[in-house]
Formats: structure tokens, sequence, C-alpha cells
């Protein structure tokens, strides 16, 4: 005679963790912050942002008497390249940090812990675009103090939470958030470390340039519509400069190049086979 026996209910320790979207926005920030990569392009961002600006302060310095009737101009001019080269090396690291799950087939773990796989788009735009406003304020801020060092020789004392200062470097963080929430959803549509970095350095760099050349002398500004300019925008909106006619068309253009690529690439997280 056997006596059937009935497996132990599971308690409340033994079963699985119920998935929510800050665990996965967790996953997502252990995915970038593990590879040695991440450091290394973060490093290389604030010593190359430290650097530019150090170089631009040397030439201002050349000329103590320009440099102090500048003011704090003179200080913002020798922050900017920092948002140049954070530009460059924050859509290379969110080009990869999208693109190597595909290229290693990590992306169909992912996928099988979260099947509906559109939150883990947005986690892994907003863990993106958090690195890059941490990345771009602490390059803004070491570009502050290389040039400040040298512009002490000319006489001219600028604070770091001066107006100016800050509007400067809100500006530069939230235009580097907008660039990472577009390279995200380039990178997820092209799924091509180097086909998503080519688009993205092209947007920033190339079209521009073809723009202005084939729309020159034809009476039109193309160039409002490109996604470059938004960083003009920012520094606009964020000291209060920006024309109040050119406001709606601006923050317009701006959506549109982050509604239109987002749509795109939310479809074919949905639809596209692994």
């Amino acid at each position: 005679m056997t006596t059937a026996t009935t497996a132990p209910l599971l308690s409340p320790l033994d079963r699985a963790p119920r998935l929510t979207f800050a665990r996965v926005a967790w996953s997502e920030r252990t995915k970038l912050t593990s590879v040695r990569s991440t450091w290394l392009i973060a490093a290389l961002t604030v010593v190359l942002s430290a650097a530019a600006s150090a170089a631009v302060a040397l030439t201002d310095a050349s000329d103590p008497a320009g440099a102090l009737a500048g003011g704090v101009a003179t200080t913002l001019r020798t922050m900017a390249p920092a948002t140049t080269v954070g530009e460059l090396f924050v859509a290379v690291l969110v080009v990869l940090f999208v693109t190597q799950e595909f290229a290693t087939g990590q992306k169909r773990t992912t996928y099988s812990a979260v099947p509906r796989r559109l939150p883990v788009l947005a986690a892994k735009t907003l863990v993106a675009a958090g690195a890059a406003v941490v990345l771009s304020v602490a390059s803004s801020v070491a570009a502050w103090a290389a040039s400040s060092v040298l512009l002490w020789s000319t006489g001219l004392r600028t604070s770091l939470v001066d107006p100016a200062v800050l509007q400067a470097v809100g500006a530069a963080a939230a235009w580097l958030a907008v660039l990472t929430v577009f390279t995200v959803m380039v990178a997820t549509l092209v799924r091509s470390s180097a086909g998503a970095i080519a688009i993205v350095l092209g947007v920033l760099l190339v079209l521009p340039v073809a723009v202005i050349l084939l729309t020159a002398g034809q009476g039109s500004d193309w160039s409002v519509l490109l996604l470059t300019y938004a960083e003009t925008t920012m520094s606009q909106l964020f000291s209060g400069t920006e024309p109040v006619a050119d406001l709606g068309r601006d923050v317009g253009v701006l959506a549109a190049w982050l509604v239109v690529p987002t749509a795109a690439a939310a479809w074919a997280t949905a639809r596209r086979d692994v």
C-alpha cells in the first residue's frame, strides 16, 4: 500500500520575484556599468573635455585684457568644447550599450525574461539618458575647472554656481539627454554598431554642412529642421533667451526628432525577431 504525498506549498521566499520596471531598469544599469568599456569611455570623455577647454582657455589667457573684458562669456566659450566631446563619446557609448546585446545574443535572454519587450526599451533609454546627464555634468565641471585655472592668471574669476555657468551646464546635459534618446532608437532599429555610429555621427557632423551647402542662396533656412541645432535651442531655453516667435517651432521640431524614431523603434522591438 502506498501513500500519496503532496508537494509542499512554496513559501513566499521560494517564489520568483515579481517582474517590475524598477528591476528591469536595474538590470539595464548593471549591463551598462559592468563592462570596462563604459568606464573607459567615461574617463576619456571627462579628460578630453577638460583638455579641450584648457586649450581654448590657454589662447584666451594670452590676451588677459580681452579675457577679462569678456567676463563670464569667456568662461562659457572655453567650456563649449566639452559639449562637442560629449556628443561624440556619448553617441559611441550608447550605441555600444544597445547593439552589443544583439551581437552577443544576450538579447534573447533579456526578452525571455521580459517577454513584453517594450519595458526593456524604456528602461534602456532611461538608464542611458541618466548616464549621459551624469557624464555631461562631470565633463562640464571638469571643463570649467581646467579653464578657470588658466583664466585666473588674467584676473578672471567665475564661480561654478554663477547662473550663466549653471545654465550652460544644464543646457549641455539636456542636449546630451535628447541626443541619447535619439541614439538609442537609431541603434535599436539598425542593430549594428558600425551602422548606428555612422548614422548618428552623420546627423551630427555631415548633415548640417550638407544642408547649408545645398540651400545656400535659396532664401530658406532648412537648418532649423536639424537635430544638431537642438543644442542652441536648449541653451536658449535654459537662459530664457529663446525668441517667443521661434519657441513653438523649435520645440515641435525637437519633439518630432524624438517621437518619430521612438515610435519606429518601439514597433521594431515589439514585432521583429531577435
